[in-house]
């Protein structure tokens, strides 16, 4: 059965073939790439859940800093940055977390910033602002 459905390939017109190698070249092209990087997306993935969590034991054992929106985080190869932004404001909290090894909870450092204004109009920042490495359109 193997035979004749080669042999009926064979047959085909070049032009035909030549498709359906080029076809076959890009399934695999692919199939390639998202196994090379299935490993990077898995541990960016549970770096980030980690991250997010390490915010929000931080923020329940530190109460007096008031109540915060669901954590983003941003995921790097050395040290990792978590925001949270507050409710019904522009300020934001973020930790900077080492993320060297996989499970990692040592926050290396905390600050409040603010929303950095639209890209458009954004002045330079000066030597005392902290811009917020994380945009509130983002973190919804």
């Amino acid at each position: 059965m193997l035979g004749t459905r080669v042999t009926a390939w064979r047959n085909r017109r070049l032009r035909a073939r030549i498709a359906d190698v080029a076809v076959v070249g890009v399934i695999a092209l692919v199939a390639i790439a998202v196994i090379a990087n299935a490993p990077a997306t898995v541990r960016d993935t549970k770096r980030g859940r980690l991250d997010q969590k390490v915010l929000r034991h931080y923020l329940k054992a530190h109460p007096e800093l008031g109540s915060f929106g669901p954590p983003s985080a941003m995921i790097h190869p050395k040290v990792d940055v978590a925001c949270a932004f507050r409710h019904h404001s522009t300020s934001e909290f973020c930790v900077q977390i080492d993320s060297r090894t996989f499970h990692t909870k040592r926050i290396l450092a905390k600050w409040n910033c603010v929303e950095s204004p639209k890209p458009v109009h954004a002045p330079f920042p000066g030597p005392g602002d902290h811009y917020c490495p994380i945009r509130r359109a983002k973190a919804i």
